[in-house]
């Protein structure tokens, strides 16, 4: 197998597990979908799984011109997974052929790998340029309906964008700590951001510890009352966290 191989069968099984039987991510997650991943196809199908379900709309575009019939879900998410990846930049040979060998193994749509060659060579070659054209998707009816009527149309257009591009990784460090060897913006709170932070377990100061994932308004709150050795304070919007 070639290198992603497990990560992209895994996000498609997530994706079947979303579109198809209604349930959350995280309910997948919970349920050990990413447990025998290794830390780096774990960070990549996280990735690759918000990816295409954020890029749903932009993907089914550019494959609805090399479709002439309606494909079963599975054989449908990989073409969107290939999609989203080619038109991200990825290596056309090594995306194509695995989702080759994923469909072909699969026991009831292995006669569609021919299918899946062909739409995600072609793909390959004019995606790209097409991608780039396409709007924004836009978020669920339901969701933006109320939305718009509560904020405007260009507000609207900002949150879509927003959502698309995914959220930045905010990072808290340790009195002392460096954390230059991150890169990212130093924001006026006192927090790191890192736009594309990639597998967080690899990051300068993961295994020592210098610092921890924590959203900037989640870092606000002890900033502001400077707790003194002693003082009790009640989080009462605590969570489990990282």
């Amino acid at each position: 197998m070639s290198d992603g191989t497990q990560a992209r069968r895994t996000v498609i099984y997530l994706l079947d597990q979303v579109l198809g039987e209604g349930r959350l991510l995280a309910e997948c997650y919970a349920a050990g979908a990413l447990e025998r991943l290794t830390p780096e196809d774990r960070a990549r199908t996280q990735r690759l799984t918000l990816q295409t379900l954020r890029s749903l709309e932009r993907a089914d575009r550019v494959l609805q011109k090399h479709l002439k019939k309606s494909t079963p879900l599975t054989v449908q998410n990989a073409l969107r997974l290939g999609a989203v990846e080619l038109c991200h930049g990825a290596a056309a040979h090594g995306v194509v052929n695995d989702m080759v060998a994923i469909i072909s193994k699969h026991r009831r749509h292995g006669q569609l790998k021919g299918l899946v060659n062909a739409v995600l060579r072609k793909v390959a070659e004019q995606g790209p340029a097409e991608w780039a054209k396409l709007r924004v998707p836009r978020l669920p009816k339901w969701l933006r309906k109320p939305l718009a009527e509560a904020w405007g149309a260009e507000a609207m257009l900002g949150i879509e964008a927003a959502h698309y591009a995914g959220a930045p990784l905010d990072i808290t460090g340790k009195p002392g700590a460096d954390l230059t060897p991150l890169g990212g913006t130093a924001l006026a709170t006192g927090s790191l951001r890192l736009q594309e932070a990639g597998q967080v377990s690899a990051l300068a100061g993961y295994g020592a510890g210098d610092w921890w994932v924590q959203d900037a308004a989640a870092a606000l709150p002890a900033q502001m009352l400077q707790a003194k050795a002693g003082e009790r304070v009640l989080d009462l919007c605590a969570a489990p966290g990282g």
